[in-house]
């Protein structure tokens, strides 16, 4: 096998398995994490800025980045070995990114995935969702990525639900 030849296989081996791990480039690479707060565990949390979906039926489609801490990776650990689920990278479980879906008439969000990433951003586990739609909860994350990704054109005051009841 000539020298050239054997440079072309390594080169494509060597694409191929960037592809592998970390898909193709484009705006899946693309990404802006913006700061949104931290929440009651101390996590910190972000949004993706650059690749927010506005539906035209109100809706809104947002990956929301939950950074872990210790603590919340040590109960992890000891949640998975109380189910006796396998803890294989959970010792370096770093962050997890859910796709998200917002109402921003109805002020209501809906998580449509999460994933769970080690430290060097691999894969460690999609978790199962059910029927999780809430109401936009006052002072909490997911009224902070509210206030972020609906902007002021999508959410008229009328159609919004109220947050607090008139007093009259």
């Amino acid at each position: 096998m000539n020298l050239k030849r054997f440079a072309s296989i390594i080169i494509i081996f060597a694409a191929g398995l960037f592809v592998f791990q970390f898909g193709f480039p484009g705006k899946a690479l693309s990404v802006d994490w913006k700061w949104l707060g931290k929440d009651a565990n101390d996590c910190q949390w972000y949004y993706d800025a650059q690749n927010v979906e506005h539906l035209p039926d109100g809706k809104a489609l947002v990956w929301l980045k939950r950074v872990v801490n210790d603590e919340q990776r040590n109960r992890a650990v000891q949640e998975r070995v109380n189910n006796r689920l396998p803890v294989e990278g959970y010792d370096r479980w770093a962050y997890e990114m859910g796709l998200m879906e917002m109402d921003c008439r109805a002020a209501t969000i809906r998580q449509l995935s999460i994933n769970d990433y080690d430290r060097n951003g691999m894969f460690l586990k999609a978790r199962k969702i059910g029927d999780n739609l809430k109401t936009i909860t006052r002072d909490t994350i997911g009224e902070m990525a509210y206030r972020e990704v609906c902007s002021p054109k999508d959410v008229d005051p009328r159609d919004v639900m109220p947050r607090f009841p008139s007093r009259w």
